[in-house]
């Protein structure tokens, strides 16, 4: 169903009167949700043709026809040697299938391909994608309300993005820069517009980031990929802003921009430097907020417990608005050069990134052999400079896009220089404060997610607060107060000088306000389903405080599970495996209730 990362699959001119024909057709003539005039709606306000499609989480695997069987037996047949193939004739080939086929029933399933398929069809013209923050429910928008969108994001007028001019990659262009691919790269990417016979294209700006690579002696450490294209940027509409139709009205633009690398000739290289970052970044030493996963927040509510025992203390949510397109790239620059530095006077000159494989991790010592490649600091620096400054795009019309201000979401260095550079920042502002008043708070960043504590007596914390919000992180970065009582996965509130916490559900009370998980009657087999319920009620038991917070939150999990089908003695099984690896007494008590839900 989704096509928004495939822009050659829907035009930029209205639709909406195209799908109305179509859904016509299928006896369906009651209104879409529209915005400005234009469709646009969720897969929970879809009732037409289908539905069921729309209003099922979009990670559902539908259950396959006999139609996808007989077309994926004859793909099998079109790829066998021609001395097998003329051997076995095509009617005979689908008798041999027959013969195969069992008399057992398949598995029952709301969603099949052909509802897919048929739904697909109805609304072909319309963009559609996952919903930002939730995406298991999809949305469908009328093509000209997506360019809108997608305009407003990517902006060529305000300073963040500017267009490329490039110049064709002549063989005297290329002698004129030879031993200079540092200006080759700026000629190429002028914003001037050169003279018609001059110009040139995405292809050109390819071939100089080549010379750039070899240059660099980058295709020593991996290979350049000349079959690589530029990304095409899209935009995804976010949970909060489109959910409630009244603010969807106001607020429909407000998407988030995603620029896709997965096609960059440099991909397995900035995919190695942007690991080598993320883990120097978090060995980070001094005083700064960086928290190296959302698993580490429950023990972050211990500290601040321990250390202000006895004491009135506040909390607050804050988040970075626009981290990423707001990024100072001074800031960067010199904030991952100091970091650097920093590691270079530990001893450390660079990093061994595993090629392959999650269970294998970056180390600072050298690997000469084996599934690891060496990286240096200085190759990461320029890396990264590289990053900041051919962060070049093609637009869905042709058009290439550099982004000037910040950096991008979906570069493989963007994590690392959003942690490196707040942490940087962190530290730095650290320095100004006396020690008593740094005894006075305590805070963590994930990302650019801020949890605040501080106490209330005995200093101006009223101060303390307005001066954190202004002065941590420079300009044009600001923070936002966000949910009071939520950080990343957790749900917290602050009892009698307590903190009591649990794994974050905002279906709790079976309001389905996120769409997450296989339905029961997904097309996955039984153990994935089972794995997910167990992971899931592991993250659980160990996200509570206390037996009371993981009893409850056990029990609205497990009932979000029932909603979705999954019957009583699979939620049974899932507890009793709990019990034998966790806490007996809570999780057998909630496989007890299962029957009962």
């Amino acid at each position: 169903m989704c096509n928004v990362n495939q822009p050659w699959k829907f035009g930029d001119q209205c639709a909406c009167h195209a799908v109305r024909k179509q859904l016509a057709a299928k006896g369906w003539c009651e209104p879409l949700p529209t915005v400005e005039g234009h469709i646009f709606l969720l897969g929970r306000e879809y009732r037409g043709p289908c539905s069921e499609v729309l209003r099922s989480n979009a990670c559902n695997i539908p259950k396959p026809t006999a139609w996808d069987v007989v077309r994926v037996w004859d793909s099998v047949r079109d790829q066998l040697p021609s001395v097998f193939k003329d051997a076995m004739q095509a009617p005979k080939w689908r008798a041999c299938l027959e013969q195969c086929r069992g008399e057992s029933r398949a598995r029952s399933a709301r969603v099949n391909t052909a509802a897919v398929f048929t739904l697909r069809k109805l609304l072909k013209g319309l963009v559609c994608g996952p919903t930002d923050k939730n995406n298991g429910e999809l949305w469908a928008v009328c093509p000209c309300l997506y360019k809108k969108a997608l305009d407003a994001v990517y902006p060529t007028g305000t300073g963040d993005y500017e267009v490329v001019q490039p110049k064709k990659l002549t063989a005297y262009r290329r002698q004129k820069f030879r031993g200079n691919a540092a200006g080759l790269l700026e000629e190429m990417s002028s914003t001037a517009q050169p003279p018609r016979r001059q110009r040139g294209g995405e292809e050109d700006v390819v071939k100089s980031w080549s010379y750039y690579y070899k240059e660099k002696g980058w295709n020593e450490i991996t290979r350049f990929n000349g079959a690589g294209r530029l990304g095409v940027p899209y935009c995804l509409f976010k949970a909060k802003n489109i959910t409630d139709p009244e603010v969807r009205k106001e607020k429909w633009k407000k998407a988030r921009p995603i620029a896709p690398t997965f096609n960059h000739p440099m991909k397995t290289l900035l995919h190695l430097v942007g690991k080598a970052w993320y883990f120097v970044a978090k060995e980070m030493s001094g005083e700064h907020f960086i928290m190296n996963s959302t698993r580490d927040v429950p023990a972050f509510f211990e500290h601040v417990r321990k250390t202000f025992s006895g004491h009135r203390y506040e909390a607050r949510v804050l988040d970075i608005e626009g981290c990423y397109p707001h990024m100072p790239k001074d800031a960067i620059r010199y904030a991952m050069r100091a970091i650097a530095q920093e590691m270079r006077q530990r001893g450390r000159t660079g990093v061994s990134v595993p090629k392959r494989g999650k269970a294998r991790r970056c180390t600072f010592k050298k690997v000469e052999n084996g599934p690891y490649t060496w990286v240096g600091f200085g190759t990461m620096l320029e890396v990264l400079e590289f990053s900041l400054n051919q962060a070049v795009f093609r637009m869905k019309d042709g058009r290439l896009i550099r982004q000037v201000g910040g950096i991008p979401m979906g570069d493989a260095l963007s994590p690392a220089m959003t942690i490196g550079t707040c942490g940087w920042m962190e530290r730095e502002w650290m320095t100004s404060l006396h020690e008593n008043a740094k005894s006075k708070f305590a805070a963590k960043r994930y990302m650019d997610d801020i949890l605040l504590f501080f106490l209330k007596d005995g200093w101006d914390s009223e101060k303390f607060y307005a001066d954190f919000q202004t002065e941590c992180y420079m300009a044009p970065l600001k923070l936002e107060e966000a949910s009071a009582d939520t950080f990343l996965e957790s749900s917290f509130r602050l009892v009698d000088g307590g903190i009591r916490y649990r794994l974050k559900n905002a279906n709790a009370g079976g309001d389905r306000k996120v769409w997450r998980y296989h339905a029961h009657d997904s097309y996955v087999p039984s153990s994935q389903r089972h794995s997910t319920m167990v992971a899931t009620l592991k993250k659980v038991d160990e996200m509570a405080s206390d037996w009371e917070e993981k009893a409850e939150s056990a029990m609205h999990k497990l009932k979000e599970f029932a909603d979705l089908g999954y019957p009583a003695q699979e939620r049974v099984r899932a507890c009793r495996v709990l019990a034998r690896e966790r806490d007996w007494q809570v999780w057998m008590m909630a496989a007890t209730l299962q029957k009962h839900m």
